[in-house]
Order: structure tokens, then sequence, then C-alpha cells
């Protein structure tokens, strides 16, 4: 998770991602959440392969990931089934907040 805030708001933002963490370690996220995130993903997609630079990035993650050539074909469609309780079982599976690194870079 990345996020890019002022240096006085550092703390707080710190303390903000590590709630939302583990909210969704403890039950997934709500149904709008979802429904926003799979929009978003679903919708971006085509704008990676607008520069050269994001279609290198694109294809070097099929081969580093060892993904089929039609990944990024089938992207939207299998974003758009992902369920909230698939959400549920993989974030109570990954997410452990309290084992994470918090690294932060910026101004003293």
């Amino acid at each position: 998770m990345t996020t890019s805030v002022k240096t006085a708001a550092t703390a707080k933002a710190i303390g903000e991602v590590l709630k939302e963490l583990g909210a969704m370690a403890k039950g997934g996220v709500s149904a709008a959440e979802l429904e926003l995130a799979k929009s978003y993903l679903s919708a971006s997609v085509s704008g990676w392969f607008v520069t050269n630079a994001g279609v290198a990035r694109a294809v070097s993650r099929l081969f580093l990931h060892e993904l089929p050539l039609d990944f990024w074909s089938k992207f939207p469609a299998r974003v758009k089934a992902v369920t909230r309780a698939a959400v549920a079982a993989v974030a109570k599976k990954h997410l452990h907040p309290s084992r994470g690194k918090v690294v932060v870079v910026g101004d003293g």
C-alpha cells in the first residue's frame, strides 16, 4: 500500500492505513468499496497500454509472474467476478497489519 501525504499528516495517515488494513483483515470490504475498486481496475486497464513504458511493464509482469499471454485481455472480466466473500477470505489469509513494516520517505 502506498500513499502520498504532507509531512505533518504522515502519522495520521499511517494510523488510517493500519486501521483500514485491520478492518479488511477482520471482514473484508463493503459492497460499495468493492464495486468502486472493481470499476476502477476494470476501466483503467486500457490506460496501462498507452505508452511504451506501460506496455513494457504489462508484458514484463506476464513473464515475471508466469501469467498466460491472454491475462490482460481477461483481466476486466475476472475483476468484475470478484466477490466480497473472496476478498474477505484472501484478506484474512494474507493481511496481518501487526506483522507489517512501515517505510516512510520524505522530509524529516
